[in-house]
This record gives C-alpha cells, structure tokens and sequence, in this order.
C-alpha cells in the first residue's frame, strides 16, 4: 500500500513539473509574438509540446532568412541560442482575421525562441 502511495505522488509531481514546462514554453511563444510581430493577434490554439533533436544550425539559418520576408513580422527577430536538444510546439492564431499555424522551436531549458516555421 505505501508503494503504491509512492508511486501515484510521484507520478502527480512529474505530470505537474511537464505542466509547468508546457506553460513556460507558451508564454515565451506569446512573448516572442508580442515582441516580433506588427499587428496584433489572438492565439487560438496550441498543441502539446514535445522534443526534436533534428533540427540542425542549417536549417535555423535558412528559417530565419525566411522570416525576414514574412507577412506581419519585423525583420530579424533576436532568438535564444540554439541547443542539441530542442522542445518544439505547434501554434494557430490570427494576425488581422488571417488565419497562421507555425511551429516554434525553444532552447533546452525554455528560456526562448530559437526558430519557428510556417505550417500552411
């Protein structure tokens, strides 16, 4: 019986600590939009998170060389510092009632955007 107590709390306190990382990881997509893009916005949507390790310095680069031509963003955003390891999640929100889906990129410890990408 206290096995099992153990082992229920424990799993209570990992899915709390994966709840709080999820919700790091939208206010700093909310703070990168808020900061980089020249028109207002709602959110409407964001998927679970989860983790990449494929994403090479290649492919930042040309990402952010992307960026510089998109639709509502200022030119060169300032970016966090790219890690092995990056936690990726999938956003959907309207800038001006057009609809955007994009997936941003955040360093290993959550601290901010290293790179995002248009989904549609």
């Amino acid at each position: 019986m206290e096995y099992l107590k153990h082992t229920l709390f424990l799993a209570l306190v990992v899915l709390m600590a994966s709840c709080g990382r999820e919700h790091d990881a939208k206010q700093r997509v909310k703070q990168f939009l808020q900061d980089n893009l020249t028109e207002e916005f709602d959110i409407d949507e964001f998927s679970k998170m989860d983790s990449t390790v494929y994403v090479t310095p290649q492919m930042t680069a040309r990402l952010h060389q992307d960026v510089d031509t998109m639709k509502f963003f200022r030119k060169q955003p300032k970016y966090s510092q790219q890690t092995e390891k990056l936690y990726f999640i999938h956003v959907k929100y309207k800038v001006k009632e057009e609809k955007r889906q994009q997936t941003f990129y955040l360093d290993d410890k959550l601290t901010g955007v290293v790179t995002f990408k248009n989904d549609i």
